[in-house]
């Protein structure tokens, strides 16, 4: 095909659509584990799984510990599909004191608000995905601060990244 056949499948909304595809997984799963073991559990459980797979994902970022933040910065960004389009990066601070990510927009929060689901829950559930930026730059050797979206705040999560003590 070429770039100008209308038929050509439109890569950036397919991506979208599969990270929102992703959120009602999460969603379904927490369903699934709350019927089986209770609200605390599940959430414990979930969170774990995500952080799980984040600190499989910050293997990678290691060689910028212990402050190459400048690095840390591009490499992270670079890693996330279509950064600009799915999470809107807006680096706030990024010195040899630390580096500040506030994420503008989430494909997983909008497909959760999309899907009429009630703030609590959103807040929940980002709360739970969130955990992947913990184990991310955690596994990296940084310290990480994850303030993920609550009810009223613009954009998503806030990402404070320092130096491990």
């Amino acid at each position: 095909m070429s770039a100008t056949d209308k038929t050509a499948p439109d890569h950036k909304a397919l991506m979208v659509a599969s990270i929102k595809g992703r959120a009602m997984v999460y969603k379904a799963m927490l369903d699934e584990l709350r019927e089986s073991l209770g609200e605390e559990q599940a959430i414990a459980l979930m969170r774990g799984a995500i952080e799980r797979r984040g600190r499989e994902i910050g293997k990678q970022f290691q060689t910028f510990a212990p402050g190459d933040f400048a690095g840390l910065r591009d490499a992270f960004i670079a890693y996330i599909p279509d950064a600009a389009l799915t999470v809107d990066p807006d680096v706030r601070k990024c010195d040899a004191d630390g580096l500040e990510i506030k994420f503008r927009r989430c494909p997983l929060k909008t497909a959760w608000i999309d899907a009429g689901l009630p703030d609590p829950e959103v807040e929940t559930l980002c709360a739970i995905a969130g955990c992947v930026d913990t184990g991310t730059f955690t596994e990296a050797g940084f310290a990480i601060d994850v303030e993920t979206w609550k009810q009223g705040e613009e954009g998503c999560c806030r990402l404070v990244i320092t130096r491990a003590p």
